[in-house]
């Protein structure tokens, strides 16, 4: 006599051993938890910041008529360039502006 599988067939084992498996499960999650958090952190990120040469935006440099090659990275200027920019009073005041910042935060303008 053949057996046809279906669900109740698979349903009734799990049903049956529901504890056991809940059980298992809980003690397998709370093993990962406790054991994730006490291994040492292996991983550490740095970001990179490359400032692009003004050079690029040169018509000559943007269609090959150029006569010396293109560089595509900024020296130590350009990158002070653009962080003079970034720390600048004009870029804190669109960015505050810009994001809605002293709604957002609930800031008080008159101080």
């Amino acid at each position: 006599m053949e057996v046809k599988p279906n669900m109740e067939n698979i349903l009734k084992p799990l049903y049956r051993h529901r504890k056991k498996i809940g059980i298992v499960t809980g003690v397998a999650v709370i093993l990962t938890i406790i054991i994730s958090l006490t291994l040492p952190n292996y991983f550490k990120a740095t970001t990179i910041f490359y400032v692009a040469s003004p050079d690029l935006s040169k018509p000559e440099h943007l269609f090959g008529k150029s006569q010396k090659d293109t560089e595509y990275f900024g020296d130590e200027s350009d990158v002070e360039r653009v962080m003079t920019l970034a720390r600048s009073g004009a870029m804190y005041q669109y960015l505050i502006d810009s994001m809605d910042l002293i709604n957002y935060y609930d800031a008080d303008t008159s101080t």
